[in-house]
């Protein structure tokens, strides 16, 4: 009954996440979509500034007017205009000019609008500010006899807002950005600094954390290794050397693995033949660390009683500390997190153990 509570709390959970993720989705679309509109007339500028540099004077005024419109920018969508905006490029020079007179538009004919380099540009800008979408830019031309040129690059279908571009001149030319931001884009964008969306994610944290049984196994596992080796550095590690092939010293203590006995100071204590196992186990780990999992591999792999494992391992390292401490030998065997460590004994312990 317990195991169906818990289905049905993780499945309420999982309800309650994507409702409320939805909600911040639809609720941060218009401050992203905001941030891109202001983006797009940002390149556009740049692009009118950058193509008016590169006109060529001559050519200009051979296939321009005279006098040049000014050109408009007006930002649609599916309730209507909302706002509009005037480019006046041709007031910086007097009439007296020679390049007043043959400055033209940079949407003339010879001059025409490169859409993926716009797109491309317009992707970088929304890179930049830190908003991750999918751009699209359609660009129509409807000219005086009554023909539609169109060009496009990316996106080929409206979403979430449409952008609409008008030169005012005598024939239209129209363009339409889409855009398609990425929902985590939109949640972090418009709600980064809302107190109640960092509270919601502190709490789904601290819900995985202590009631999904493999995220909470894996974060202990995660934290034990760094506590391991943590552990590992402040700890006085012994010195071993390997005699022969079965024999080891460490710190004057010698272990004879054929023999399956431990001597320190001329005192000799024969080993269990698992405890001997595990001695030689620690002296070969790296750092002397062996995690549950490395005993558990030693000798009980087709055990699934995760009590019974527990007991038989308790078993082996209290025999191995007992064998340690009968010959009075300057190594102990620590509980770390997740595992044990072999490791010097200080004088001090050495005595607080005789003593009980």
């Amino acid at each position: 009954m317990k195991f169906i509570y818990s289905i049905l709390f993780a499945l309420l959970w999982i309800g309650v996440t994507i409702t409320f993720g939805s909600y911040l989705y639809r609720m941060g679309l218009p401050i992203v979509n905001a941030s891109a509109q202001k983006l797009l007339l940002c390149t556009i500028d740049e692009d009118l500034e950058c193509r008016f540099r590169k006109l060529k004077p001559n050519q200009a005024y051979v296939t321009g007017k005279k006098h040049t419109k000014n050109k408009k920018v007006t930002l649609t969508d599916k309730s209507g205009t909302h706002n509009v905006r005037q480019f006046a490029i041709d007031t910086v020079y007097t009439d007296t000019s020679f390049v007043q007179r043959v400055k033209q538009s940079y949407l003339i004919e010879r001059n025409s609008i490169n859409v993926d380099s716009l797109n491309q540009k317009w992707q970088l800008k929304l890179r930049m500010d830190g908003i991750c979408a999918k751009t699209g830019i359609k660009l129509t031309n409807s000219l005086k006899n009554g023909e539609r040129i169109s060009a496009s690059s990316g996106l080929n279908e409206p979403d979430c807002f449409l952008l609409a571009y008008s030169t005012g001149v005598g024939y239209g030319i129209k363009m339409d950005a889409f855009i398609r931001p990425f929902w985590a884009t939109v949640v972090l964008k418009a709600h980064w600094n809302n107190i109640w969306t960092w509270s919601y994610v502190l709490f789904s944290l601290i819900f995985c954390l202590f009631y999904v049984p493999g995220v909470r196994l894996f974060l202990v596992q995660v934290l034990s290794k760094f506590r391991i080796v943590d552990n590992h550095v402040k700890s006085s590690q012994p010195l071993v050397q390997q005699k022969s092939e079965f024999v080891w010293e460490v710190n004057g203590l010698t272990f004879d693995y054929l023999q399956r006995s431990i001597t320190y100071r001329k005192q000799t204590c024969i080993l269990r033949k698992q405890v001997a196992e595990v001695l030689l186990a620690f002296l070969k780990a790296p750092g002397h660390l062996l995690l549950n999992e490395d005993l558990k591999k030693l000798f009980w792999k087709e055990l699934e009683d995760v009590d019974s494992c527990m007991e038989r391992r308790n078993r082996l390292i209290t025999d191995l500390r007992t064998d340690l401490r009968k010959i009075g030998a300057n190594l102990g065997v620590t509980l770390v997190n997740g595992g044990y460590q072999l490791h010097f004994r200080s004088e001090n312990s050495k005595k607080s153990v005789k003593n009980q």
